[in-house]
């Protein structure tokens, strides 16, 4: 039996609104996701699924529950306990991209490098060449992200996310801002680095995600209303509409 890699017990969060308590993001999430796992997190726009990725990845620290990664409470985590489990395990893709724009695609994806250990720091330009190779863009290492498509700047991120070489990665609407064509390449990335072993976590809307990974969480009202686990379809290619 594959490791655990996350545990979630009662997980609920709450945020505050303009005259009082908003409803729930998440109400009572319980969730266990073992590795090598590719799980798509679905629901309507705010079921609660980028809230969910945000406590996973210790970006949202505003919640009650139990949230176990890698074996570690995220609860017990102080601020420095939080950054040294990203930075040795934990990869993220957003929506967004999130690149510098006044630096090249070489110094965006070493910037987890600067805040890392010093192993990092010292194999990071080694680390940032295989990865930008990965996605096929050292070609472009030189470049601002200005000069990249959307979908070169989001192959960008994913190298990005790459670069600590994480066991787990969450990925937040990674082809949202794509064009179907250009999403199917990114997916497909992301299918390989799963196929590889890598724990995969996607929130998404686009059942063509879902369709491909071995297993489908839906949130409604913050709460899971469907988990289902089956096998994996294949390239995202073949399943595309």
């Amino acid at each position: 039996m594959n490791e655990v890699v996350v545990q979630v017990r009662g997980l609920t969060r709450v945020h505050p609104g303009q005259g009082g308590e908003r409803p729930p993001a998440l109400q009572g999430v319980d969730l266990v996701i073992r590795a090598g796992e590719g799980v798509a997190v679905v629901g309507r726009s705010g079921s609660g699924k980028t809230t969910l990725l945000n406590v996973l990845g210790g970006l949202d620290r505003h919640w009650t529950g139990e949230v176990l990664v890698q074996g570690r409470d995220l609860g017990r985590l102080g601020d420095e306990g939080i950054s040294d489990l990203r930075n040795r395990h934990l990869g993220f893709v957003f929506q967004a991209f999130h690149l510098l724009p006044h630096m090249t695609v070489r110094e965006n994806v070493l910037l987890p490098s600067w805040f890392g250990d010093r192993s990092l720091l010292r194999d990071g330009p080694d680390r940032a060449e295989a990865a930008l190779r990965r996605v096929g863009l050292w070609d472009r290492a030189g470049d601002l992200p200005g000069r990249l498509s959307a979908g070169e700047r989001q192959r960008v991120a994913v190298a990005r996310a790459l670069l600590n070489r994480p066991s787990l990665l969450l990925c937040d609407e990674p082809t949202g801002n794509l064009d179907p064509e250009t999403g199917l390449v990114v997916l497909d990335l992301l299918l390989d680095l799963n196929r590889e072993g890598t724990t995969l976590v996607i929130a998404t809307h686009e059942d063509r995600i879902s369709r491909v990974l071995g297993r489908t969480v839906e949130l409604r009202e913050g709460r899971v209303v469907r988990d289902v686990t089956r096998d994996p379809v294949g390239s995202a290619g073949r399943e595309a509409p």
